[in-house]
């Protein structure tokens, strides 16, 4: 199937229109006085994020390769979350990449239980 890409334009166009009413209608009830949209992200920055993003990335997993039927959300709910997940993550790291990047973690050392011993 065909999918030109003035078509695919105009679907992400309305999705976006779409999403962005919910960013606003959402974003005032995180923001709370402060009017900042992403309050609730700021306490863990990134790596909130990251994690948001990673819930939203198992409940896809659970319905499409699992088999799951959602109950409290829908798929389509999963996918609007997913994309302003990214969003904010994008927006995030603009505002932050003047701020050093903390060092990968070192990988962990194996230690074999007799060795604790």
């Amino acid at each position: 199937m065909r999918y030109p890409i003035d078509e695919l334009e105009n679907d992400i166009s309305a999705h976006n229109s779409r999403l962005s009413k919910m960013r606003r209608d959402k974003g005032s009830d995180y923001s709370g006085k402060s009017q900042d949209t992403l309050a609730n992200l700021r306490p863990c920055g990134i790596l909130g994020i990251v994690v948001r993003i990673s819930d939203k990335f198992m409940r896809l997993k659970s319905h499409y390769i699992d088999g799951v039927e959602m109950q409290n959300e829908s798929i389509e709910d999963t996918w609007d979350d997913l994309i302003n997940y990214a969003f904010y993550g994008r927006i995030y790291h603009e505002q932050n990449k003047s701020i050093s990047t903390p060092q990968a973690p070192r990988k962990p050392q194996v230690v074999a239980w007799e060795d604790t011993k």
